[in-house]
């Protein structure tokens, strides 16, 4: 069982905690001189090899030529905002221009290409109607041919031959011949199961035949017993219930 939390456990962690605090505090701190620190040399070193020599040349020169300066001057503080506002429209125009034009071209090149497409599509129903038509041409025209050979030469074998030649010209002779093996199974099977169903109906009636003559019954033969005769005797005209 964990032992319990006490006060002093409680001290020692916000002891350390508070450490850290402090700790994280300094670093913060120092990172923060250091980084002030850089920016000021950095604003330092422009300022020294920028902006006072310009400064310096700036001062030369109006000093030299006061009045072409002021216009300089002048002319650029009030012309800044506006060249700005300028510089940013044309960027959005043009942006606003260059996407309206791919749109556009999209959209123009996508109902070019279906039109090319339906096109395609005509030709190609076109060309399989024709080319189903040829090939429908070519096996009228030989069927045609090959009956007339059969049927009025001397060496045709008659539609018979026709029909034989037919099939094994367009492959299908293994097919056909398939499909009358598989029915000549099914046939011979029924034919079969029918023999067997002859064979076992006499084989019942002769093991009928065989109990009928093995029972010891009054008509089992030809010439009637006399103690049998008595069970035999018709009842005469006057017994009643007889009209």
């Amino acid at each position: 069982m964990a032992a319990p939390f006490s006060h002093s456990d409680a001290e020692e962690l916000n002891r350390q905690f508070e450490e850290r605090k402090a700790h994280a505090n300094a670093e913060m701190a120092r990172l923060m001189d250091e980084a002030t620190l850089l920016v000021r040399g950095k604003t330092e070193q422009v300022g020294n090899d920028v902006l006072r020599p310009a400064y310096q040349g700036f001062q030369s020169v109006a000093k030299e030529y006061p009045t072409t300066t002021l216009f300089l001057t002048v002319f650029a503080l009030l012309s800044i905002i506006p060249v700005a506002i300028f510089l940013i429209f044309a960027i959005i125009i043009l942006c606003t221009f260059i996407l309206g034009a791919v749109t556009v071209a999209v959209m123009s090149a996508g109902a070019i290409i279906g039109i090319a497409a339906s096109i395609l599509l005509f030709v190609l129903s076109f060309t399989t109607g024709t080319a189903a038509f040829a090939t429908f041409a070519y096996i009228s025209f030989t069927l045609t041919s090959r009956l007339l050979h059969h049927l009025s030469d001397k060496d045709g074998n008659g539609i018979s031959g026709w029909l034989d030649e037919s099939l094994k010209r367009f492959g299908l002779e293994k097919a056909l011949k398939g499909r009358s093996s598989s029915y000549g199974s099914t046939e011979d099977h029924t034919l079969q199961g029918g023999h067997d169903d002859a064979r076992f109906n006499g084989t019942e009636r002769e093991r009928l035949s065989e109990e009928w003559d093995h029972t010891n019954h009054p008509y089992q033969s030809s010439q009637v017993k006399p103690e049998h005769l008595e069970e035999y005797k018709f009842p005469s005209a006057d017994a009643p219930g007889i009209m």
